[in-house]
């Protein structure tokens, strides 16, 4: 009964419930009052852990973001986690070195949140170390703040940098890039310029932040693939939240001085890519589309509406409730039909009056 008038209008809900006697609802309420308890207790048992960085990690492990939901703080704590990529590429956490005409020098980065900062590259292991350390302390504060991940974010880096004594521009070259998810269109996420983490430069990175993910904000954030997303936005919805996502993005490539047409040209190339799996996603969804609606023909062959229509979904929660009343009416007055005079007294009395159905 609860999950039918879920589906109704709220003036039909009200319709239902004041047919309701006041032991029904109670019975109701207490369904669901169990009902959100098992959920508070799962979400309780669900966890996002902090891997430190120079942790052993496995090269095919891949962490996604919770599947029915984020963290109980902000929904990009769950992207701190550490994301194992292909072997000679970069990861996204560590100490990594390069070598250049003979020269190894070494970077420290960590991604924090939406957020990967990295320094400057140098020639010593022992500083590349302990810029290494700072980064996790950044990140360490990120995960226990529970304010909203920009003013934790900021808070994060003036507490550490204060803490260890060393400043964000002249001793490590701090900077980051913000990533944002956009598997569905180009296959991967997308990443803004390089933002220094100090001064002006913080606030535009920032900025940048908050505008693509109000571009993005429209979309399905959590973990799904193509066809799972297609099962919460049509088609339509998905590409004008690209294109606003898409214009967002170039406008702040250009506004940090970089071609406009060469970003442009890149995503291009990213979407042609994707275009074969976006294709078939769109295939399965349509055939998955018409099998249903084949299946809810065969189920109501004789009724113009289908299932789901709210005219329908009324008529199930009002035999429902008939259903309800005559269980009750059994067990109160002993009978199968409908109660005698004498037995409308002890029915009443129960406070399970009926519902239109024998009084």
């Amino acid at each position: 009964l609860h999950g039918l008038l879920s589906r109704l209008g709220s003036e039909q809900r009200r319709r239902i419930f004041s047919r309701l006697t006041q032991a029904q609802r109670q019975k109701l309420e207490q369904c669901l009052l169990a009902k959100c308890e098992v959920q508070r207790r799962n979400w309780q048992g669900v966890t996002v852990v902090a891997r430190s960085c120079d942790e052993e990690r496995d090269p095919g492990r891949r962490w996604s973001p919770l599947r029915r939901g984020h963290g109980p703080s902000d929904w990009s704590r769950a992207l701190c986690q550490p994301h194992s990529e292909k072997a000679g590429h970069a990861q996204s956490q560590g100490v990594y070195k390069r070598v250049v005409a003979g020269h190894t020098s070494y970077e420290a980065t960590c991604r924090t949140g939406p957020f990967n900062l990295s320094t400057k590259w140098t020639r010593s292991w022992e500083a590349a170390e302990r810029f290494a350390k700072v980064l996790k302390g950044i990140r360490k504060r990120v995960l226990q703040s529970s304010a909203e991940i920009e003013v934790s974010f900021r808070e994060a880096i003036a507490e550490e940098l204060w803490q260890t004594g060393l400043k964000a521009r002249e001793d490590l070259n701090l900077a980051f890039v913000v990533r944002i998810g956009a598997r569905y269109w180009v296959g991967r996420s997308l990443e803004s310029p390089r933002f220094a983490a100090s001064g002006l430069d913080l606030e535009r990175g920032l900025s940048a932040f908050r505008r693509l993910r109000q571009a993005r904000g429209a979309v399905f954030e959590g973990a799904c693939n193509e066809l799972s997303l297609l099962m919460k936005h049509s088609p339509g919805e998905l590409s004008d939240a690209w294109q606003r996502l898409r214009m967002v993005y170039l406008d702040i490539w250009e506004q940090a001085g970089h071609s406009r047409e060469r970003v442009a040209r890149r995503l291009d190339s990213l979407e042609a890519k994707q275009k074969p799996r976006r294709l078939q996603a769109l295939r399965r969804w349509r055939a998955r589309r018409t099998q249903m609606a084949a299946s809810r023909r065969q189920a109501w062959p004789k009724s113009g509406r289908l299932r789901g229509g709210s005219e329908a979904l009324q008529a199930r929660c009002e035999r429902l409730l008939e259903q309800w009343w005559t269980k009750t009416c059994r067990k109160c007055c002993g009978g199968v039909g409908q109660p005698t005079a004498q037995k409308k007294a002890k029915i009443t009395g129960c406070g399970m009056t009926p519902v239109g159905v024998c009084m």
